[in-house]
């Protein structure tokens, strides 16, 4: 399994075959771990300091083919050691395989500020 990042979400393929279309539904998802880079500020950030998500970073981590209108808010909780917690929420609307949809989600994640990655996260949708 091959996963590649687009501004759709992340596409997946197979070297060995093409997938069914059944597969690719349920490896889709928003919130994926791959599109949690998306959630990051591109700036130092403090505690209690928010910041809202750009709109390819909006459809990239809803894992939607089309966003027509969406917010994601960031607000960075504490930072525990080298760990930042980040709560996020947002509404989306858009649309996936032809069909509108919307969603509307929140959730958390904890990133090391010192050796760069998400060391986990929970979302509520």
């Amino acid at each position: 399994m091959v996963a590649e990042g687009q501004q759709s979400g992340v596409s997946f393929h197979s070297p060995e075959r093409p997938l069914y279309f059944s597969e690719l539904e349920l490896l889709k998802t928003p919130g994926d771990s791959l599109t949690a880079m998306a959630l990051l500020p591109g700036r130092n950030v403090d505690v209690g300091e928010s910041w809202k998500l750009e709109q390819w970073a909006v459809q990239f981590f809803a894992s939607l083919e089309a966003v027509e209108k969406g917010e994601i808010t960031c607000t960075v909780k504490s930072l525990e050691g080298s760990l930042l917690k980040v709560q996020f929420e947002g509404e989306i609307a858009g649309a996936m395989y032809g069909s509108y949809t919307s969603l509307k989600l929140s959730g958390e994640y904890w990133y090391d500020i010192k050796q760069n990655y998400h060391s986990r996260s929970g979302m509520n949708t």
